[in-house]
């Protein structure tokens, strides 16, 4: 039986997985992601870590989800802002210390994306959207992820659904994730409660997803909107890919009942008339493990 390990590796934390490919799950744990080291020693630490465990060590597929604008053919990153990497080729140094024999290199939220597709049964085309402190995503037309080698593509969280607004992370603005990224929704979020008795507080969207479930006013309201401005993104997916599924995972994904019906309301007003209600838009519960999964399949593919 071929197995693949499958590694992803997060600004915290390290999802490991190991898994067949039918995207059975033998074995899964987490490592600390190193901190105040260079990306070299990130690897190699990260890596020799994997391989410590004796029952590993025949394993030489490996699948690598980074989050990072990389070069999926060369392994190449060119920006991984969470990890603060740049310029860094992490094929040549992996397979200068490490026996393996295959390696595959793609953007974790293509990962991600390729993980929850293959246990989502008949269906040719899915987007997933991840909402968290960033904006990630990944997108499969007719069975296929869309990447090249050249490039990982679908930055999802780049799209521009503004010609103004905050300064993205990217050094432009409009991006979506500056409004519906965890630390950006935290700060237009103030408005809504400047004036009650949180005014002066900094919540987090799970304390502002608490107050709504409390009934709070201000906070369903901050919700609705929330929801109004990520339809703006998906009315643009529906319009140019029409894929069967659009849906939500991450951390922020856990309050989309509490703005389905403003993003729905909104994207039937922004799709082009003939592909309403043609796309299931939903959420799933949050798999720590679903990119390190994603990851080992498409080192089996």
């Amino acid at each position: 039986m071929k197995l693949a390990i499958g590694v992803d590796i997060g600004g915290t934390n390290t999802g490991v997985s190991v898994v067949n490919g039918q995207g059975k799950v033998f074995e899964q744990f987490s490592i600390e992601t190193p901190k105040r080291k260079s990306a070299k020693d990130v690897l190699i630490k990260i890596f020799s870590s994997i391989y410590s465990r004796k029952e590993l060590r025949k394993i030489r597929t490996v699948g690598r989800g980074v989050p990072a604008v990389i070069h999926p053919g060369t392994g190449y990153v060119d920006f991984a802002p969470n990890l603060g990497w740049k310029n860094f080729q992490m094929r040549r140094v992996i397979l200068s210390r490490f026996d393996i024999k295959k390696i595959v290199f793609e953007n974790d939220g293509n990962c991600a994306a390729w993980g929850i597709f293959k246990r989502i049964k008949n269906l040719k085309s899915l987007c997933v959207i991840t909402l968290g402190t960033g904006i990630g995503g990944g997108l499969i037309l007719n069975k296929r992820l869309v990447s090249t080698p050249e490039f990982s593509a679908f930055e999802i969280g780049h799209m521009k659904i503004s010609s103004g607004g905050q300064l993205c992370g990217c050094g432009s603005r409009g991006c979506i994730e500056t409004f519906c990224g965890a630390k950006y929704f935290r700060k237009w979020a103030k408005k809504y409660y400047e004036h009650t008795e949180h005014g002066g507080d900094d919540l987090t969207p799970l304390e502002i997803d608490t107050f709504a479930r409390n009934g709070e006013k201000w906070a369903i309201k901050a919700w609705e909107k929330y929801g109004e401005y990520l339809a703006v993104a998906v009315a643009n997916i529906i319009n140019l890919f029409v894929p069967e599924r659009i849906i939500f995972t991450g951390g922020i994904a856990s309050g989309f009942s509490l703005f389905e019906q403003s993003l729905l309301q909104t994207v039937d007003k922004l799709t082009f008339p003939s592909y309403r209600g043609r796309v299931k838009i939903g959420s799933v519960a949050w798999n720590y493990y679903i990119g390190s999964i994603g990851a080992g399949l498409l080192a089996l593919t």
